[in-house]
């Protein structure tokens, strides 16, 4: 049973633990000073998995400051106003990147969600990429095993999730129980993404929000064969990091908007899983 410590000892925790940092940002300090040691190495951490989805990617800050280290100015520029360091404050920067294991029928070799594609289209690769702009900055990117296997069962082993299958289908051939399953699932997304596209916005209107039985065979019979393949489309499309929203080939299909092909529906999956 999970306890936590009462209010007064955790404030005093956090002021102890403020004291301590203004400590180490003091330059103030009278001890002479000495050359950098290096910089410490991050212990590695651990999260425990949850089967909620989706998660995000979270970022943790950790610092360790060495109690007789400063900073030495070179000979060739020092002056009288030139300042020292005394215990400089060291910052790892570390985003923990994580998805759990989620189900996978063994006979269809098809996972039930769709989250570590859909977060590998949004997150983990454009993270990488935008640091290559900043080659002085060092990041730890952490990757947990059960979010590394799925990605590789993805482009190695041709697996897929349920919400990747009925999209694939052709609009024309899906089934009842498919448009079912994408006027519920198919808007899973932030609102402020859905907003940002304007087709995706009219789709959801086109739904409409009574989401009990009666409500989606309402909505069924509105939505037409393009209707339900803009849909397919958008909701795969719209996951997507706007950097690659941005280039060929998925910027011409944004500008396009609606009234998607077969073809390039399919060119939106393909991407997925590229990157």
């Amino acid at each position: 049973m999970k306890t936590s410590a009462p209010k007064g000892y955790r404030a005093i925790s956090l002021l102890a633990m403020l004291a301590m940092l203004l400590a180490a940002c003091d330059s103030g300090s009278s001890s002479t000073p000495a050359a950098l040691p290096p910089a410490p190495t991050p212990a590695s951490t651990s999260t425990a998995v949850s089967n909620v989805a989706p998660a995000s990617p979270t970022a943790l800050a950790i610092a360790a400051s060495p109690t007789t280290a400063a900073a030495v100015a070179s000979p060739t520029t020092a002056s009288p106003t030139t300042a020292t360091i005394a215990n400089p404050l060291y910052v790892a920067l570390v985003w923990h990147n994580h998805q759990p294991f989620y189900f996978k029928d063994p006979a269809t070799n098809v996972y039930a969600k769709p989250w570590v594609r859909m977060h590998s289209i949004k997150d983990y690769l454009d993270m990488v990429t935008m640091l290559q702009q900043y080659p002085n900055a060092h990041v730890t990117f952490n990757m947990t095993p059960s979010l590394i296997k799925q990605i590789d069962d993805f482009t190695q082993n041709n697996a897929r999730d349920q919400y990747f299958v009925i999209a694939a289908k052709p609009a024309a051939q899906l089934t009842a129980d498919d448009k079912k399953f994408m006027l519920q699932r198919f808007f899973d997304t932030n609102d402020k993404i859905i907003n940002r596209f304007p087709r995706y916005v009219a789709l959801k209107q086109l739904r409409g929000t009574d989401l009990s039985d009666a409500g989606l065979a309402t909505a069924t019979a509105k939505f037409q064969e393009q209707d339900w393949r803009d849909l397919q489309t958008w909701f795969n499309l719209a996951w997507f990091d706007p950097d690659w929203q941005a280039i060929a080939p998925l910027n011409t299909l944004i500008s396009k908007g609606q009234g998607f092909t077969e073809t390039e529906k399919q060119t939106v999956l393909d991407q997925s899983i590229v990157i």
